[in-house]
This record gives structure tokens, sequence and C-alpha cells, in this order.
């Protein structure tokens, strides 16, 4: 059985009474080693003008202060909502710690956002808002993209991440939900795994539970989250690639996230083979996510420590494109950071 999360309870615990036009929500953060940014974050989960609201700040056992910083703000909180700080006690990586708050949360509606974001103070407001004139399960807003410092980089920031997905289900990119300005209905647990995935992005496996089920996604052209930019992010790293180290660190990031789609991919074949949605094409659908299973396991191949299964990647190509990423990869992650380094 997995160990309790360490919770403790600030401010406001008795709210008011949920009702249907004003729910109980849920605004969730998510942090993990971000000190640096981690105050802005907090700040802006504590000013939400949203009511009923529960807020829950959740450290994936942060090895910095995180932790530390977001208890002395929640301690200090004198504010109208309820303020529950959790601890993970060994890190789970983000979809399942995303998972597990979830399923510990009070909420008709979960808003989240990550440690290093800042979300503007009308942010739940408007996005219940949204929920209540759509009857949408999933929501995503516009941002801003922000640097280090917190400089605006971008007033008018457009995520363009899940490719996979949006091919699976011939979906737009506006059906792809942004992790870090995303919301999402408490209906959209029952579609959700049992199975511990370890997927790096809880985006990509919410997305596909809405889309796999026959569900909708609505996007918000406001922009209410400050979406943070720098060397340590998860999904919008500045870091140039360029020496060996950060060559071999990038190879490894990649490697993983390898690993992650095949999760993912495992996750969509059998959300979409469940679904009782007599709108979608199974057989379809599930034929392309086939073929990406197929992408990424040649490419694990690739990425293996072993040297033989490497070589046997070589025979499996079935592009210029799979010739070029195996024969570069097929001596090592080393031979080819100090190549790549030198060219």
């Amino acid at each position: 059985m997995d160990n309790p999360a360490v919770i403790q309870t600030y401010g406001n615990t008795k709210l008011p009474e949920s009702t249907p036009d004003r729910p109980l929500v849920t605004f969730a953060l998510f942090a993990f080693n971000q000190e640096k940014y981690i105050r802005e974050a907090v700040e802006g989960a504590l000013s939400q003008t949203y009511s009923p609201l529960e807020i829950i700040l959740s450290d994936d056992c942060s090895t910095d202060r995180t932790f530390e910083i977001m208890q002395e703000m929640a301690a200090a909180y004198e504010g109208p909502h309820e303020v529950r700080l959790r601890r993970n006690p060994e890190n789970l990586n983000v979809a399942p710690h995303v998972l597990r708050v979830l399923r510990e949360a009070k909420g008709e509606f979960f808003v989240l956002a990550a440690g290093d974001d800042v979300s503007d103070p009308l942010r739940t407001k408007k996005i219940i808002e949204c929920f209540q004139e759509t009857g949408a399960t999933g929501v995503h807003s516009g941002c801003r993209l922000i640097d280090d410092a917190g400089s605006i980089v971008a007033e008018n920031y457009v995520a363009k991440g899940g490719v996979h997905v949006r091919s699976w289900f011939c979906a737009d990119q506006a059906s792809f939900i942004h992790g870090a300005t995303s919301a999402y209905s408490r209906r959209v647990m029952k579609y959700l795994p049992e199975k511990q995935y370890n997927i790096h992005g809880e985006d990509g496996l919410l997305t596909t539970a809405i889309l796999a089920n026959g569900l909708t996604i609505r996007f918000l052209e406001d922009k209410l989250v400050d979406y943070r930019t720098h060397a340590a992010a998860l999904s919008n790293s500045t870091a140039a690639n360029r020496d060996f180290n950060s060559i071999i660190a990038h190879e490894k990031k990649l490697s993983r996230a390898v690993a992650s789609y095949l999760e993912l991919c495992d996750f969509a074949r059998g959300a979409v083979e469940r679904s009782a949605d007599q709108a979608i094409d199974k057989k379809e659908i599930i034929s392309r996510i086939d073929k990406a299973i197929l992408r990424f396991s040649f490419r694990k191949m690739v990425y293996s420590p072993s040297p033989s299964v490497r070589m046997r990647a070589l025979l499996k190509c079935r592009t210029f494109e799979d010739l070029k990423f195996a024969l570069s990869r097929v001596f090592g992650l080393s031979f080819f950071a100090r190549v790549k380094s030198i060219a």
C-alpha cells in the first residue's frame, strides 16, 4: 500500500455551501524543486476571487525549500479559502502526482497550476463560467509566456503540444488541453485509469480520456496564466543543447519521453476499446495508436543501453529519417554526444 501524504489544513475550513450556481471548486497547485518561483505561484493561487474554493498546495517530495516556502505561506494565510498543504513521501512524477491529488480533491471542478507559473486572480471564476455555459469536461485558456525573471516574452503564447493525441482523434489544436492552463470537470474521473501509468504529462492522459469518450473540450481565449520558460522547465526549457553534458541530458530526456509516450499509447488503446461512444471510429483510431506504438518502440530500441538491441533497431528502419536517427546513436549516447558537440 502507498505511503500516505503528509497533509495540513489552513485558512477557512467552513466554506460557503456548494450550490449548482456556485459549485465547490478545487484549485490544485503542483510543485517539485521550484523554490525560486513557488512564492509567486502560491500567491496566484491564494488570490483567486472565486468562492467556494478548496486550494491544494501539493509538493512531490522536493529536495530544495519548495515545501518549506509553501508551508510558511499557507500558515500565514487568513483569507476566505480552505488551504490544504500536502507532501508526497516519495517522488511520483507528474501524472501520478496529479491523479493522486484529484482523487483526494473535494471540488466539482478542478483547476490545475504548476509551481513555476502564475495564475490570474480571475482565473477560476472565468473557467467555471466557461464550464457552466458550455457543459465541457475540459477547459483550457490563453496565456502569456514569461521568462525566468518574470518579464513577458510573448503576450499571447500558443501551446502546440499533443501532436500524437490530436492525430489519433483527428482533433484540432484547441482540442488538446494545455496542462499549464488546464481545468476539468469531476466527471473525467470516471474515465481515468486505476493502473499506475508513469506518464510524464497529465494533459496527454486527461485529454485522451476525454476525447476517447466523446466528451468536449473548450478553449477560453482570456490570458489567465503567466506560463514560465526557464532552463529547468519540464516542457519548455530554454537550455541550449550544445556541449557534451547538455546533449547527454537532452537525449536522456527524449528517452524518458519515448517511454512515457508508450505508456500513453497503452492507456489510449484501452480507453478507446472501453469507450461507449458510438460516434468514434474505434478501428481507425486504434490503427493510428498501433502505428504510434511501432514508432515509439523503435525509438526505445535505439535508446537501449544494450548495443545488440541498438543494432537490431537498424533492421527495423522504414525511412531515411529512421536510419539517420538510429545510425547516429548506434554506438551509444556518449559517442553521439561527443560527435554532436564537436559538430
